[in-house]
């Protein structure tokens, strides 16, 4: 067993390029194998390169929140951060005590916005509590109607066989992105259906009087003007109108309808307490004046258009929108990422990663990646936006590829091992950019397979710095001068 770690080990070093790698820390060249250690492992003709790498991979970790980001802390007013935190699909799943509910958030990017956010939640409890809306509730108009939103049941069985979360972003398939979607979102979106749609027939498995009451449900809450309040409250508090987090959520829905009751905000006494707009890492302040300005219907009419230009039309455009993996302020802003890269052909391949998408973590990694992308080509004009694989990246002028992981952590396991070494990317010489960082086994890893590694990679956009690190973590956003020693394809 021994002699053949040790062969396995030359085998590597057979892999490694030549040139110095740019990573945090050197790595020693060491000797290429003999003929005669080769053919010891008896590796098959066109085997993947993974079957040469020794099989030493780590368990996600649980790191504390240094490790993470410099930048966090484990406690505000009001609440504070379980140590130390799991790391699961490459995000670190934090555990958030607070006054007004817990709260579990996938990702520091997130973690962000759901702090930003208890000051709203806070000053909706206030208001709840006061004698304007103690009448309102009296009177029976604060309770929403459970069926104000429609819930898609995401596919089931024709993901099983696929890896999860971002995972599956990571992984080639043989075919096209866009006919992977095609094959995954097809069955199952077919009986969805928007307002605008006439469709006669179809699987949906709902009845016609279920269609109807659907229909006429979300007809009469856009009537009573139940969404105008939604936003309008939100606004005031500065908070997205369609943010996921369950402890907003539920005030938003309360405060709503007993705004309708003519208890307008005056009313009710809430005054304006600023809001999450700077912390909303993915999410640029144009995405989220248009979620409060305009009705539901409208942003996917505008979003449906802004696809269409693209070259994005029919039933892909439509599957992207309806995937509710994408609350509406999210979709706004993919939506538009998608159009700032200017690149019509390949519009339709991220229109298709987004259709696979299952949960907002995965649509919160699509979006930073494109906002990565723009931040790059920013100071790098002649970069163009690519997808390597299935993954989300960049092509520089010398033809050089860009991975782009907006992630928490890296640690090495049999799925990053198996990206690492791609046969379509060994012998490239590509750069890894992530937001977070890699341990220590899968920053020298990445090395021996000839990869230059960059995290930390602060996220700007145009409403400016949008990643906030503390002064200590290490900023390399200019990727040209890592690359001048690199050997050029």
């Amino acid at each position: 067993m021994r002699v053949l770690l040790l062969i396995t080990t030359f085998l590597l070093a057979a892999c490694t390029p030549g040139a110095r790698v740019d990573v945090r820390r050197d790595v020693v060249p060491t000797t290429p194998p003999t003929a005669a250690a080769e053919a010891a492992l008896e590796v098959p003709a066109g085997a993947s390169n993974i079957q040469r790498l020794p099989p030493e991979y780590e368990a996600a970790p649980a790191l504390e929140l240094a490790a993470i980001d410099r930048s966090l802390r484990a406690s505000g007013i009001g609440w504070l951060v379980r140590t130390p935190v799991p790391i699961a699909d490459y995000y670190a799943q934090f555990d958030v005590r607070t006054n007004v509910g817990n709260l579990r958030v996938s990702g520091r990017d997130l973690l962000a916005i759901r702090l930003a956010e208890l000051d709203a939640v806070r000053a909706l409890d206030k208001i709840t509590a006061s004698d304007a809306f103690v009448d309102a509730a009296e009177r029976g108009v604060a309770r929403p109607v459970e069926a104000v939103t429609t819930l898609v049941d995401a596919p089931g069985e024709t993901l099983s066989n696929l890896p999860r979360g971002i995972g599956r972003y990571l992984v080639r398939t043989a075919r096209r992105v866009g006919e992977l979607a095609v094959d995954l979102a097809d069955a199952s979106r077919d009986a969805m259906a928007d307002d605008d749609e006439k469709t006669g027939h179809g699987g949906s498995g709902r009845t016609f009087s279920e269609k109807a009451q659907s229909t006429a449900t979300s007809a009469s809450l856009r009537w009573i003007g139940y969404h105008r309040s939604r936003r309008e409250i939100a606004r005031h508090v500065g908070v997205d109108p369609y943010s996921t987090n369950p402890l907003l959520d539920e005030r938003l829905d309360r405060l709503a309808w007993a705004d309708w009751t003519g208890r307008k905000l005056v009313g009710f006494g809430i005054g304006a307490i600023g809001g999450i707009v700077g912390e909303g890492l993915s999410i640029s302040t144009r995405a989220y004046e248009l979620a409060w300005e305009l009705p539901p219907e409208e942003i996917r009419r505008r979003n449906i258009k802004a696809l269409e230009a693209l070259g994005v039309t029919g039933k892909p455009a439509r599957d992207l929108l309806r995937n509710r993996a994408f609350p509406l302020t999210l979709q706004i802003e993919f939506v538009d990422l998608i159009g700032a890269q200017h690149q019509r052909h390949l519009a339709v391949e991220w229109a298709a990663l987004g259709r696979v998408a299952e949960d907002e973590r995965d649509a919160r990694f699509l979006v930073l990646s494109l906002r990565m992308a723009a931040d790059i080509q920013s100071r790098e004009p002649g970069a163009r936006g690519a997808i390597i694989g299935g993954t989300p990246g960049l092509i520089h002028n010398n033809g050089q590829q860009t991975v782009l992981l907006p992630v928490d952590h890296i640690h090495w396991s049999d799925q990053i091992a198996a990206f690492a070494w791609r046969d379509d990317l060994i012998g490239e010489h590509p750069t890894l950019v992530t937001t977070g960082t890699l341990s220590e086994l899968a920053r020298e890893s990445f090395s021996q397979a000839g990869w230059t590694v960059i995290e930390h990679f602060a996220i700007q956009d145009q409403d400016g710095p949008v990643d906030k690190r503390s002064s200590g973590d290490v900023r390399t956003n200019d990727l040209a001068h890592v690359r001048e020693s690199r050997p050029v394809r």
